[in-house]
């Protein structure tokens, strides 16, 4: 067993995986893998000079089991006195609402919560328990699925601050292990389940290339990646990052890619950049058959044209970039507004305020964050709401009516933004396209005795 140790102290010394007083956070499930990785460091923690912690989510999948598994981790880590972080999500419930896999649902939710405590509790590393197995699965899963040649380069050793010291050893190397230590651990009963992609792949494929191919795959598999892995390291070094900068803007809700670049620049590069960067914003998964769609839809000539991936997400053309976003579901609330009142609707705050005396000029108002218009064309209250198919209204200056749409697309608003524009009415028409233009039909005339000034804040 001592060959173990040391071929794992050596692939974190030659990785740099840990450095001296780091806090590290333990991915706790209570399999063999991560009871190894927790024994492990809690073993060597004087030699690496850190302090450890372990965290444990509660899938809520299995019933009693999961909660037995939660029970099991608890009281390893008391037994080792280390501190452990818990909580319970409903998986299945969120895989539903996200249109995601159970697969993908789990390891969106696990990162975000071990992030969460991360940020916390300030810990330096966070560290998952896979090994040469779980590579060599996530290789092929990634071939069957088109991932393109990232997915081939499997799981990285790093990536952040999520590191993998166990990547070094192989599933049977871990058991032996435990056994020989007489250290318990649970079996999650589902990984002997075929309804699982990664389970079919380790039960029913996995044993033919063993028996019939290559008995040590999995050492062959994990070679293989790493020199994917290197490659793709040095393309990023060389262009990527260069690339980067004129190719990705980040904004809080929105990603946007530059259409010059795309347009201008190798495939590759710019497929990989618009993959990695929408993996990390939204957390989903994408295939190279997505990633080729994202590429053309770049390269077509007319703007509007959207595709829609998972999770909610929409990739939009517009005039000078591909936008991307998570689609919200649209509000079909409506806010009653009466005169004197400011509401607040969906972060914005509009104001409606009578003016008795006329003290100002039709033509001198320029800013569409305030307008005036004539208080006896008004009947009872306001409606203020998102506009929806079918809205129309006469903008001010024109006799003929306008769909709000084609209003919108004419004042060059972008594709992805044209849904969260709201539209102000009375007496079920549209007196204001909020923050653009008002209606001809209320303006300010001679016959004008009151006004009412609309502000947008």
């Amino acid at each position: 067993m001592k060959s173990i140790d040391e071929k794992v102290l050596r692939f974190i010394d030659s990785n740099r995986l840990i450095d001296k007083n780091e806090k590290i956070l333990v991915a706790l499930s209570g399999g063999a893998d991560s009871i190894f990785a927790l024994y492990f460091l809690h073993k060597y923690q004087r030699r690496l000079r850190i302090t450890i912690s372990a965290v444990h989510l509660n899938h809520s999948l299995r019933g009693t089991d999961s909660l037995k598994d939660e029970e099991f981790c608890i009281d390893y880590c008391k037994k080792l006195n280390i501190p452990l972080f818990t909580k319970k999500i409903p998986i299945e419930v969120i895989s539903k609402k996200n249109k995601t896999s159970l697969e993908e649902t789990g390891r969106i939710e696990r990162y975000n919560y071990f992030n969460e405590i991360c940020k916390k509790y300030k810990f330096d590393k966070i560290v998952t328990a896979h090994h040469k197995d779980d590579n060599a699965e996530t290789v092929l899963m990634n071939l069957f699925r088109g991932t393109g040649v990232r997915g081939y380069s499997g799981i990285p050793i790093k990536r952040d601050n999520v590191i993998r010291p166990v990547l070094v050893l192989s599933k049977k190397e871990i058991v032996s292990y435990l056994v020989a230590n007489k250290i318990p651990y649970k079996t999650d009963t589902t990984n002997f389940s075929d309804d699982f992609i990664r389970n079919l792949i380790r039960n029913q494929i996995v044993p033919i290339i063993e028996g019939k191919i290559n008995p040590s795959w999995t050492d062959s598999v994990f070679n293989s990646s790493q020199v994917i892995n290197n490659y793709l390291e040095l393309i990023d070094k060389r262009f990527s990052n260069r690339l980067k900068k004129k190719l990705i803007c980040e904004e809080r809700d929105f990603l946007r890619f530059s259409l010059e670049e795309i347009i201008k620049n190798e495939k590759f590069l710019v497929t990989e950049l618009i993959r990695k960067s929408i993996t990390e914003k939204f957390s989903i998964e994408l295939s190279y058959l997505e990633i080729s769609r994202i590429f053309e839809l770049g390269l077509s000539k007319k703007a509007g044209k959207r595709i829609v991936l998972k999770a909610n997400v929409v990739v939009i053309k517009n005039q000078t970039d591909l936008s991307v976003h998570k689609q919200q579901r649209k509000n079909n609330t409506v806010c009653r507004i009466k005169i004197g009142e400011s509401v607040h609707f969906d972060g914005t705050m509009i104001t409606i305020k009578e003016l008795k005396k006329r003290n100002i000029k039709v033509d001198e108002n320029k800013n569409h964050k305030i307008e005036y218009i004539d208080s006896g064309l008004i009947k009872d209250d306001f409606e203020l709401r998102y506009w929806k198919e079918g809205d129309y209204f006469y903008p001010l200056g024109m006799e003929q009516k306008k769909k709000i749409s084609d209003f919108l697309t004419d004042n060059k608003v972008e594709s992805s933004q044209k849904k969260n524009r709201l539209v102000l009415l009375n007496n079920n028409r549209i007196v204001w396209v909020v923050g653009y233009r008002i209606s001809n039909l209320f303006k300010l005339n001679k016959e004008t005795k009151n006004i009412l000034r609309l502000q947008l804040d």
